[in-house]
């Protein structure tokens, strides 16, 4: 079964100690490749899931109860980076890091859950302070990043436009598609986007980025399907149901100021559609009075 080894399970919160001007010693370094064996193949060569009825995973060699267990602890690892909990982060990583490695684990029904934890597994190192700390940088305000894992990467940086600090704050919305935003849909992600929404302070300034699922699960399909003729009428119906969702937030939530990211061209399979996408996306928001 899944096992935890190591020491430094204790996870506290070191904020009373901060603000007695303690300096905490520095939390573990993380075991050497911690989530560095993640394989990138392309979302069309994805293999299909094991049975759901199946008592042990071929692929894992765990039990249904092992998977389930491992996937609430890597899921853990992905609450505490989102919510900026980065301290206890290195002892969590390091203690899941042995019942993951080598388990083909994308090849189960934990597979997203991995994905989520290697990212973070790989980011956690370019956060650390020169003195090994992985602290919340002092910052003057807080831009506010509203994406799907796209958004995980510019968690907790700090960037000094005009001399202003300024910390990039993860909001995420896991596996939200552009698509999900129609008033009609019932899906989890539209409501998980709006719940997301009410963490954004009234009068924020945000960053959206969405739309990367939509280029690389349901463009070409549609199209294939002959529910659009082309890739770009597609696109422009994805994108238009997407900037009403936009525009609604930024009167719902009083925003000073909305960005809208382009989509991340981050998959050789799918970045010739992504191109295109993100110039119709263009195209779309210079039409739109800024937010």
């Amino acid at each position: 079964g899944v096992r935890l080894v190591g020491s430094e399970m204790c996870i506290r919160d070191r904020s009373v100690a901060d603000a007695r001007g303690d300096v905490p010693p520095p939390p573990p370094a993380l075991v050497a490749g911690a989530g560095e064996d993640l394989p990138m193949g392309g979302p069309l060569a994805t293999p299909a899931l094991p049975p759901a009825a199946s008592s042990e995973d071929s692929a894992s060699g765990y039990s249904t109860a092992d998977l389930d267990l491992l996937g609430l602890l890597l899921t853990a690892a992905k609450i505490l980076f989102v919510t900026g909990r980065l301290r206890a982060l290195p002892a969590l990583i390091n203690a899941i890091e042995p019942a993951r490695r080598g388990r083909q684990l994308h090849l189960t029904l934990v597979r997203n859950e991995h994905a989520y934890f290697c990212t973070v597994a790989q980011l956690l190192p370019t956060l650390r302070d020169e003195r090994s700390q992985l602290p919340i940088p002092p910052h003057d305000r807080r831009l506010y990043v509203l994406g799907d894992s796209h958004c995980l990467p510019y968690g907790w940086r700090l960037v000094q436009p005009r001399g202003e600090r300024v910390l990039l704050v993860p909001l995420l919305v896991t596996g939200l598609k552009a698509w999900h935003l129609r008033d009609e849909c019932t899906f989890f992600p539209r409501a998980n986007f709006w719940k997301a929404a009410e963490a954004l302070p009234i009068g924020a300034r945000c960053v959206s980025i969405f739309c990367e699922i939509d280029c690389r699960e349901a463009l070409l399909v549609c199209v294939a399907r002959r529910r659009y003729a082309s890739v770009d009428e597609g696109a422009a119906a994805v994108i238009a149901i997407y900037i009403r969702a936009l525009l609604k937030l930024v009167r719902v939530r009083k925003l000073e100021r909305l960005w809208v990211h382009a989509v991340p061209p981050v998959l050789n399979e799918t970045r010739a559609v992504v191109l295109m996408f993100n110039a119709i996306l263009k195209t779309h928001v210079r039409g739109r009075p800024r937010a």
